[in-house]
Protein backbone atom coordinates (compact mmCIF):
# COMPACT_ATOMS: atom_id res chain seq x y z
CA UNK A 1 0.00 0.00 0.00
CA UNK A 2 1.72 3.55 -0.96
CA UNK A 3 1.63 5.83 2.24
CA UNK A 4 1.55 9.71 1.68
CA UNK A 5 4.24 11.32 0.75
CA UNK A 6 7.03 11.46 3.86
CA UNK A 7 6.59 14.37 5.63
CA UNK A 8 10.24 15.33 7.01
CA UNK A 9 9.41 18.56 8.03
CA UNK A 10 6.13 20.40 8.79
CA UNK A 11 5.57 24.35 8.91
CA UNK A 12 6.84 25.43 12.24
CA UNK A 13 3.93 27.33 12.89
CA UNK A 14 1.50 23.85 13.22
CA UNK A 15 4.65 21.73 15.06
CA UNK A 16 4.67 25.40 17.43
CA UNK A 17 1.11 25.05 17.64
CA UNK A 18 0.76 21.69 18.50
CA UNK A 19 3.42 21.48 20.94
CA UNK A 20 2.10 24.18 23.02
CA UNK A 21 -1.54 21.94 23.56
CA UNK A 22 0.38 19.43 24.56
CA UNK A 23 2.25 21.51 26.97
CA UNK A 24 -0.28 23.88 28.60
CA UNK A 25 -3.18 21.78 27.41
CA UNK A 26 -4.50 25.26 25.23
CA UNK A 27 -7.59 24.30 23.18
CA UNK A 28 -6.91 24.02 19.77
CA UNK A 29 -8.45 22.90 16.55
CA UNK A 30 -6.69 20.26 14.09
CA UNK A 31 -7.87 19.26 10.67
CA UNK A 32 -7.03 15.84 8.88
CA UNK A 33 -4.54 16.97 6.55
CA UNK A 34 -2.66 18.96 9.59
CA UNK A 35 -2.71 15.58 12.14
CA UNK A 36 -1.63 13.49 9.10
CA UNK A 37 1.21 15.76 8.45
CA UNK A 38 2.32 15.96 12.05
CA UNK A 39 1.49 12.26 12.69
CA UNK A 40 3.74 11.71 9.68
CA UNK A 41 6.08 13.78 10.93
CA UNK A 42 7.25 12.15 14.70
CA UNK A 43 6.77 8.75 12.62
CA UNK A 44 9.75 9.70 10.37
CA UNK A 45 11.57 10.82 13.47
CA UNK A 46 11.43 7.69 15.15
CA UNK A 47 8.37 9.43 17.51
CA UNK A 48 6.33 6.73 17.56
CA UNK A 49 4.35 7.47 20.84
CA UNK A 50 3.77 11.45 19.73
CA UNK A 51 3.06 10.21 16.21
CA UNK A 52 0.47 7.86 17.70
CA UNK A 53 -1.00 10.30 20.28
CA UNK A 54 -1.72 13.01 17.29
CA UNK A 55 -3.75 10.51 16.00
CA UNK A 56 -5.64 9.56 18.93
CA UNK A 57 -6.42 13.26 19.21
CA UNK A 58 -7.69 12.78 15.49
CA UNK A 59 -10.21 10.85 16.18
CA UNK A 60 -11.16 12.72 19.22
CA UNK A 61 -11.54 15.43 16.69
CA UNK A 62 -12.68 13.21 13.54
CA UNK A 63 -14.72 10.37 15.23
CA UNK A 64 -14.40 7.18 12.46
CA UNK A 65 -12.32 9.31 10.49
CA UNK A 66 -11.00 6.39 7.74
CA UNK A 67 -7.70 8.08 7.15
CA UNK A 68 -6.77 8.79 10.65
CA UNK A 69 -7.55 4.84 11.14
CA UNK A 70 -5.54 3.36 8.38
CA UNK A 71 -2.64 5.61 9.91
CA UNK A 72 -3.08 4.26 13.17
CA UNK A 73 -3.59 0.74 11.25
CA UNK A 74 0.31 1.37 9.95
CA UNK A 75 1.56 2.39 13.90
CA UNK A 76 0.38 -0.79 15.06
CA UNK A 77 1.82 -2.86 12.46
CA UNK A 78 5.22 -1.26 12.24
CA UNK A 79 5.23 -1.88 17.03
CA UNK A 80 4.33 -5.37 15.70
CA UNK A 81 0.52 -5.23 16.87
CA UNK A 82 -1.01 -7.19 14.44
CA UNK A 83 -4.03 -8.69 15.84
CA UNK A 84 -4.94 -5.20 17.55
CA UNK A 85 -4.44 -3.80 13.60
CA UNK A 86 -6.60 -6.57 12.32
CA UNK A 87 -9.35 -5.30 14.72
CA UNK A 88 -9.22 -2.01 13.98
CA UNK A 89 -9.35 -2.60 9.95
CA UNK A 90 -12.50 -4.44 10.64
CA UNK A 91 -14.09 -1.54 11.85
CA UNK A 92 -13.82 0.96 9.33
CA UNK A 93 -16.81 1.62 7.16
CA UNK A 94 -14.29 0.88 3.59
CA UNK A 95 -13.12 -2.12 5.13
CA UNK A 96 -13.73 -4.36 1.38
CA UNK A 97 -11.79 -1.00 -0.07
CA UNK A 98 -8.83 -1.94 -2.25
CA UNK A 99 -6.41 0.08 0.30
CA UNK A 100 -8.25 -2.05 3.35
CA UNK A 101 -7.93 -5.24 1.53
CA UNK A 102 -4.38 -4.95 0.64
CA UNK A 103 -3.12 -3.62 4.08
CA UNK A 104 -4.81 -6.71 5.59
CA UNK A 105 -3.15 -9.12 3.61
CA UNK A 106 0.08 -7.27 4.41
CA UNK A 107 -1.14 -7.75 8.45
CA UNK A 108 -1.74 -11.96 7.57
CA UNK A 109 1.85 -12.03 6.24
CA UNK A 110 3.05 -10.60 9.31
CA UNK A 111 1.28 -12.75 11.60
CA UNK A 112 2.47 -15.98 9.42
CA UNK A 113 -0.44 -16.52 8.00
CA UNK A 114 0.64 -16.89 4.56
CA UNK A 115 -2.20 -18.58 3.23
CA UNK A 116 -4.65 -16.32 3.60
CA UNK A 117 -2.12 -13.28 2.74
CA UNK A 118 -1.24 -14.58 -0.12
CA UNK A 119 -4.67 -15.81 -1.25
CA UNK A 120 -5.87 -12.13 -0.58
CA UNK A 121 -3.08 -11.05 -2.93
CA UNK A 122 -3.89 -12.69 -5.69
CA UNK A 123 -7.71 -12.48 -5.49
CA UNK A 124 -7.31 -8.28 -5.93
CA UNK A 125 -4.68 -9.15 -8.29
CA UNK A 126 -7.59 -10.83 -10.46
CA UNK A 127 -9.64 -7.85 -9.98
CA UNK A 128 -10.69 -4.73 -12.41
CA UNK A 129 -8.33 -2.40 -10.98
CA UNK A 130 -8.62 0.89 -12.02
CA UNK A 131 -4.91 1.65 -11.94
CA UNK A 132 -3.33 -1.73 -12.68
CA UNK A 133 0.23 -0.60 -12.37
CA UNK A 134 -0.66 0.55 -8.52
CA UNK A 135 -2.13 -1.96 -7.88
CA UNK A 136 0.87 -4.31 -8.82
CA UNK A 137 3.41 -1.87 -7.37
CA UNK A 138 1.27 -1.98 -4.17
CA UNK A 139 1.36 -6.04 -4.17
CA UNK A 140 5.29 -6.26 -4.82
CA UNK A 141 6.05 -3.82 -2.24
CA UNK A 142 4.13 -5.76 0.47
CA UNK A 143 5.25 -8.88 -0.40
CA UNK A 144 8.93 -7.43 -0.97
CA UNK A 145 8.42 -6.21 3.30
CA UNK A 146 7.86 -9.67 3.55
CA UNK A 147 10.74 -11.16 2.32
CA UNK A 148 9.15 -12.95 -0.20
CA UNK A 149 11.56 -11.33 -2.94
CA UNK A 150 10.79 -14.24 -5.15
CA UNK A 151 7.58 -13.69 -5.48
CA UNK A 152 7.74 -9.44 -5.77
CA UNK A 153 9.81 -10.18 -9.02
CA UNK A 154 7.49 -12.62 -10.21
CA UNK A 155 4.65 -10.23 -9.63
CA UNK A 156 7.08 -7.38 -11.26
CA UNK A 157 7.82 -9.43 -14.50
CA UNK A 158 4.55 -10.03 -15.07
CA UNK A 159 3.53 -6.61 -14.72
CA UNK A 160 6.00 -5.82 -17.27
CA UNK A 161 4.69 -7.60 -19.91
CA UNK A 162 1.45 -5.99 -19.43
CA UNK A 163 3.13 -2.55 -19.07
CA UNK A 164 6.95 -3.02 -20.37
CA UNK A 165 8.12 0.56 -20.21
CA UNK A 166 6.29 1.51 -17.04
CA UNK A 167 9.27 3.35 -15.09
CA UNK A 168 7.48 2.85 -11.92
CA UNK A 169 7.71 -1.15 -12.42
CA UNK A 170 11.18 -0.68 -14.11
CA UNK A 171 12.57 1.18 -10.51
CA UNK A 172 10.87 -1.23 -8.21
CA UNK A 173 12.29 -4.09 -10.09
CA UNK A 174 15.83 -2.64 -9.55
CA UNK A 175 15.23 -2.91 -5.57
CA UNK A 176 14.14 -6.19 -5.73
CA UNK A 177 16.59 -7.12 -8.02
CA UNK A 178 19.73 -5.50 -5.77
CA UNK A 179 18.17 -7.40 -2.91
CA UNK A 180 18.19 -10.61 -4.70
CA UNK A 181 21.86 -9.74 -5.63
CA UNK A 182 20.40 -10.76 -9.61
CA UNK A 183 22.93 -8.44 -11.10
CA UNK A 184 22.76 -10.13 -14.74
CA UNK A 185 18.97 -9.23 -14.32
CA UNK A 186 19.56 -6.07 -13.36
CA UNK A 187 22.13 -4.61 -15.48
CA UNK A 188 19.43 -5.65 -18.48
CA UNK A 189 16.54 -3.38 -16.41
CA UNK A 190 19.28 -0.51 -15.86
CA UNK A 191 19.60 -1.05 -20.19
CA UNK A 192 16.07 -0.56 -20.41
CA UNK A 193 15.68 2.32 -18.22
CA UNK A 194 18.60 4.02 -20.07
CA UNK A 195 17.24 3.80 -23.31
CA UNK A 196 14.28 5.67 -22.51
CA UNK A 197 16.56 8.08 -20.57
CA UNK A 198 20.51 8.17 -21.00
CA UNK A 199 21.02 11.11 -18.93
CA UNK A 200 19.70 9.73 -15.58
CA UNK A 201 22.78 9.91 -13.72
CA UNK A 202 21.82 8.09 -10.46
CA UNK A 203 20.75 4.94 -12.80
CA UNK A 204 24.69 5.13 -14.99
CA UNK A 205 26.09 4.91 -11.11
CA UNK A 206 23.99 1.95 -10.22
CA UNK A 207 24.68 -0.08 -13.75
CA UNK A 208 28.18 0.44 -12.97
CA UNK A 209 27.54 -0.97 -9.34
CA UNK A 210 25.88 -4.18 -10.77
CA UNK A 211 28.59 -4.76 -13.27
CA UNK A 212 31.16 -4.35 -10.73
CA UNK A 213 29.48 -7.20 -8.84
CA UNK A 214 29.63 -9.31 -11.64
CA UNK A 215 33.35 -8.82 -11.80
CA UNK A 216 32.75 -7.11 -15.85
CA UNK A 217 34.93 -4.35 -14.64
CA UNK A 218 35.57 -3.00 -18.07
CA UNK A 219 31.15 -2.22 -18.21
CA UNK A 220 31.53 -1.22 -14.92
CA UNK A 221 34.35 1.63 -15.42
CA UNK A 222 32.11 2.93 -18.79
CA UNK A 223 28.90 3.30 -16.58
CA UNK A 224 31.01 5.19 -13.76
CA UNK A 225 32.25 7.66 -16.94
CA UNK A 226 28.95 8.14 -17.95
CA UNK A 227 27.34 8.82 -14.72
CA UNK A 228 30.65 11.62 -14.12
CA UNK A 229 30.22 13.02 -17.33
CA UNK A 230 26.30 14.02 -16.31
CA UNK A 231 27.42 15.05 -12.73
CA UNK A 232 30.96 16.53 -12.40
CA UNK A 233 30.26 17.75 -9.14
CA UNK A 234 29.69 14.40 -7.45
CA UNK A 235 33.21 12.76 -7.05
CA UNK A 236 31.63 8.86 -5.52
CA UNK A 237 31.57 7.53 -9.62
CA UNK A 238 35.34 8.44 -9.93
CA UNK A 239 36.03 6.66 -6.66
CA UNK A 240 34.33 3.74 -7.57
CA UNK A 241 35.91 3.71 -11.16
CA UNK A 242 39.41 3.44 -9.15
CA UNK A 243 37.85 0.44 -7.16
CA UNK A 244 37.04 -1.19 -10.94
CA UNK A 245 40.93 -0.23 -12.28
CA UNK A 246 42.15 -1.74 -8.78
CA UNK A 247 39.92 -5.07 -9.51
CA UNK A 248 41.03 -5.18 -12.94
CA UNK A 249 44.48 -4.73 -12.18
CA UNK A 250 45.22 -1.45 -13.48
CA UNK A 251 46.69 -0.17 -10.62
CA UNK A 252 48.75 3.13 -11.78
CA UNK A 253 45.55 4.30 -13.79
CA UNK A 254 43.32 3.56 -9.83
CA UNK A 255 46.14 5.77 -8.21
CA UNK A 256 45.23 8.41 -10.66
CA UNK A 257 42.01 8.35 -10.48
CA UNK A 258 42.13 8.25 -6.17
CA UNK A 259 44.43 10.69 -6.43
CA UNK A 260 41.23 12.93 -8.43
CA UNK A 261 39.50 12.34 -5.12
CA UNK A 262 41.47 13.93 -2.51
CA UNK A 263 40.11 17.14 -1.10
CA UNK A 264 37.00 16.06 -2.54
CA UNK A 265 35.86 12.67 -0.68
CA UNK A 266 35.96 12.34 3.42
CA UNK A 267 37.43 10.91 4.64
CA UNK A 268 40.56 12.37 3.86
CA UNK A 269 43.31 9.37 4.58
CA UNK A 270 41.24 6.87 3.71
CA UNK A 271 41.85 8.24 -0.11
CA UNK A 272 45.44 8.66 0.63
CA UNK A 273 45.37 5.00 1.51
CA UNK A 274 44.00 3.67 -1.79
CA UNK A 275 46.12 5.75 -3.57
CA UNK A 276 49.07 4.20 -1.33
CA UNK A 277 47.60 0.99 -1.69
CA UNK A 278 47.57 1.47 -5.28
CA UNK A 279 50.61 2.67 -5.96
CA UNK A 280 52.41 -0.12 -4.07
CA UNK A 281 50.46 -2.59 -6.13
CA UNK A 282 51.67 -1.34 -9.67
CA UNK A 283 55.62 -1.61 -7.78
CA UNK A 284 55.88 2.45 -7.54
CA UNK A 285 57.41 2.39 -4.01
CA UNK A 286 58.55 5.75 -3.56
CA UNK A 287 54.78 7.38 -4.89
CA UNK A 288 53.11 4.97 -2.12
CA UNK A 289 55.68 6.09 0.42
CA UNK A 290 54.43 9.84 0.27
CA UNK A 291 50.79 8.73 1.01
CA UNK A 292 51.22 5.88 3.34
CA UNK A 293 52.99 8.99 5.41
CA UNK A 294 50.41 11.26 4.85
CA UNK A 295 47.88 9.50 6.26
CA UNK A 296 49.47 8.78 9.42
CA UNK A 297 50.11 12.62 9.89
CA UNK A 298 46.41 12.55 9.64
CA UNK A 299 45.81 9.39 11.44
CA UNK A 300 48.83 8.09 13.75
CA UNK A 301 47.66 4.82 14.63
CA UNK A 302 46.51 3.42 11.02
CA UNK A 303 47.72 0.10 10.63
CA UNK A 304 47.11 -0.05 6.64
CA UNK A 305 49.48 2.84 6.49
CA UNK A 306 52.67 1.51 8.93
CA UNK A 307 52.00 -2.14 6.95
CA UNK A 308 52.05 -0.57 3.48
CA UNK A 309 55.40 1.44 4.50
CA UNK A 310 56.34 -1.84 5.59
CA UNK A 311 55.98 -3.66 2.16
CA UNK A 312 57.35 -0.93 0.29
CA UNK A 313 60.13 -0.71 2.15
CA UNK A 314 60.71 -4.40 2.19
CA UNK A 315 60.49 -4.34 -1.58
CA UNK A 316 63.02 -1.50 -1.18
CA UNK A 317 65.33 -3.54 0.36
CA UNK A 318 65.31 -1.51 3.07
CA UNK A 319 64.41 -4.29 6.07
CA UNK A 320 65.59 -1.97 8.66
CA UNK A 321 62.79 0.45 8.11
CA UNK A 322 60.20 -2.18 6.99
CA UNK A 323 60.96 -3.92 10.58
CA UNK A 324 60.35 -0.81 12.09
CA UNK A 325 56.72 -0.12 10.33
CA UNK A 326 55.84 -3.82 10.35
CA UNK A 327 56.88 -3.53 14.54
CA UNK A 328 54.16 -0.58 15.00
CA UNK A 329 51.52 -2.25 13.34
CA UNK A 330 51.83 -5.39 15.59
CA UNK A 331 52.05 -2.84 18.31
CA UNK A 332 49.13 -1.57 18.01
CA UNK A 333 47.26 -4.97 16.59
CA UNK A 334 48.46 -8.00 17.23
CA UNK A 335 45.49 -10.39 16.30
CA UNK A 336 45.97 -9.23 12.27
CA UNK A 337 47.24 -12.55 10.63
CA UNK A 338 47.98 -10.60 7.48
CA UNK A 339 50.41 -8.67 9.20
CA UNK A 340 52.04 -11.90 10.94
CA UNK A 341 52.13 -12.81 6.83
CA UNK A 342 54.14 -9.92 6.30
CA UNK A 343 56.52 -9.82 9.15
CA UNK A 344 57.12 -13.97 7.78
CA UNK A 345 57.89 -12.58 4.21
CA UNK A 346 60.39 -9.60 5.62
CA UNK A 347 62.08 -12.48 8.33
CA UNK A 348 62.24 -14.96 5.06
CA UNK A 349 64.18 -12.15 2.73
CA UNK A 350 66.35 -11.24 5.95
CA UNK A 351 67.26 -14.73 5.81
CA UNK A 352 65.89 -15.20 9.22
CA UNK A 353 64.24 -18.94 8.37
CA UNK A 354 63.08 -19.63 11.98
CA UNK A 355 61.29 -16.43 12.66
CA UNK A 356 59.95 -16.37 9.60
CA UNK A 357 58.33 -19.57 10.74
CA UNK A 358 57.21 -18.79 13.95
CA UNK A 359 55.73 -15.97 12.21
CA UNK A 360 53.86 -17.67 10.18
CA UNK A 361 52.55 -20.04 13.01
CA UNK A 362 51.46 -16.37 14.90
CA UNK A 363 49.33 -16.07 11.73
CA UNK A 364 47.70 -19.21 11.67
CA UNK A 365 47.18 -19.41 15.21
CA UNK A 366 44.79 -16.41 14.54
CA UNK A 367 43.49 -17.88 10.94
CA UNK A 368 44.09 -21.62 10.43
CA UNK A 369 42.57 -21.44 6.73
CA UNK A 370 45.25 -20.23 4.76
CA UNK A 371 46.88 -22.94 2.62
CA UNK A 372 49.39 -20.62 0.99
CA UNK A 373 51.16 -20.03 4.54
CA UNK A 374 51.06 -23.85 5.57
CA UNK A 375 52.85 -24.64 1.92
CA UNK A 376 55.66 -21.88 2.43
CA UNK A 377 56.07 -22.74 6.36
CA UNK A 378 56.38 -26.68 3.84
CA UNK A 379 59.23 -25.04 2.12
CA UNK A 380 60.75 -23.89 5.17
CA UNK A 381 60.62 -27.55 6.69
CA UNK A 382 62.15 -28.79 3.24
CA UNK A 383 65.14 -26.34 3.31
CA UNK A 384 66.09 -27.20 7.16
CA UNK A 385 65.82 -31.15 5.99
CA UNK A 386 62.68 -31.88 7.90
CA UNK A 387 61.03 -33.80 4.60
CA UNK A 388 58.60 -35.83 6.61
CA UNK A 389 57.28 -32.18 8.59
CA UNK A 390 57.61 -30.63 5.02
CA UNK A 391 55.07 -33.59 3.54
CA UNK A 392 52.55 -32.60 6.40
CA UNK A 393 51.95 -29.21 6.24
CA UNK A 394 51.99 -30.06 1.75
CA UNK A 395 48.89 -32.15 2.84
CA UNK A 396 47.63 -29.69 5.33
CA UNK A 397 47.31 -27.19 2.60
CA UNK A 398 46.29 -29.45 -0.28
CA UNK A 399 43.52 -30.03 2.55
CA UNK A 400 42.65 -26.62 2.62
CA UNK A 401 43.04 -25.64 -1.44
CA UNK A 402 43.77 -28.90 -3.87
CA UNK A 403 44.55 -26.68 -6.59
CA UNK A 404 46.52 -24.48 -4.95
CA UNK A 405 49.56 -23.26 -7.31
CA UNK A 406 53.03 -25.10 -6.98
CA UNK A 407 51.56 -28.01 -4.97
CA UNK A 408 52.40 -30.81 -6.95
CA UNK A 409 55.91 -29.80 -7.48
CA UNK A 410 56.88 -29.43 -4.00
CA UNK A 411 55.22 -33.26 -3.53
CA UNK A 412 57.20 -34.33 -5.93
CA UNK A 413 60.13 -32.64 -4.24
CA UNK A 414 59.18 -34.16 -0.74
CA UNK A 415 58.70 -37.52 -1.92
CA UNK A 416 62.18 -37.80 -3.79
CA UNK A 417 63.96 -36.64 -0.10
CA UNK A 418 62.02 -39.44 1.62
CA UNK A 419 62.96 -42.44 -0.48
CA UNK A 420 59.33 -42.29 -2.30
CA UNK A 421 60.13 -42.61 -6.21
CA UNK A 422 56.70 -43.69 -7.32
CA UNK A 423 54.47 -40.86 -5.09
CA UNK A 424 56.86 -38.41 -6.73
CA UNK A 425 56.76 -39.22 -10.04
CA UNK A 426 52.71 -39.27 -9.82
CA UNK A 427 52.97 -35.83 -8.39
CA UNK A 428 55.79 -34.60 -10.80
CA UNK A 429 53.25 -35.80 -13.64
CA UNK A 430 50.68 -33.59 -11.81
CA UNK A 431 52.93 -30.62 -12.10
CA UNK A 432 53.58 -31.18 -15.59
CA UNK A 433 50.00 -30.50 -16.21
CA UNK A 434 50.02 -27.33 -14.52
CA UNK A 435 53.40 -25.85 -15.54
CA UNK A 436 55.76 -26.26 -18.75
CA UNK A 437 58.90 -25.86 -16.58
CA UNK A 438 57.97 -28.27 -14.10
CA UNK A 439 61.30 -30.53 -15.54
CA UNK A 440 63.59 -27.55 -14.83
CA UNK A 441 61.87 -26.31 -11.70
CA UNK A 442 61.82 -29.64 -10.33
CA UNK A 443 65.69 -29.88 -11.67
CA UNK A 444 66.69 -26.88 -10.10
CA UNK A 445 65.06 -27.48 -7.34
CA UNK A 446 66.54 -30.72 -6.54
CA UNK A 447 69.97 -30.07 -6.53
CA UNK A 448 73.07 -31.90 -8.28
CA UNK A 449 73.40 -34.38 -5.36
CA UNK A 450 69.74 -36.08 -5.86
CA UNK A 451 68.12 -38.56 -8.60
CA UNK A 452 65.65 -37.18 -10.70
CA UNK A 453 62.70 -40.45 -10.11
CA UNK A 454 62.35 -40.18 -14.10
CA UNK A 455 65.97 -40.77 -15.03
Amino acid sequence: MKRKDDKESVPNELLERYEQFLSVGTPGYFDVDELEDLSEFYRIHGLQDKSSGVLDLGLKLHPDNSSLMLRQVALLVDSGRHAKALRVLETLPEKESLEVQLLKAEIYLHMKREAAGLGLLRALMHQEAFNRVDLLLDVSGILTRAGKLDLAKEVLWKALQEHPDDEDLLEELTYVLEELKDYQALVQIYDKLLDADPYRTDTWFNAGQAWFNLERYDKAIEAYDFAWALSEDDFLPLLQKGHALFQSEQYEKAAQMYETCISHIEPADYIHLLVGEAYEKAGLYEKAIVHFDLVLTMFPENIEAYAGLGLCYMELKEFKKSLGYLEKALLIDDSDAELWVYMAELMLQMERKDEAYVSYLRSLSIDPNQADVLAVMGNISYDNGNYDQALELYRAAQALDPELPGLPLFFALAYVKTGQTQLSKEYLDLARQKDSRADVLFEEMLGPSDTNPND
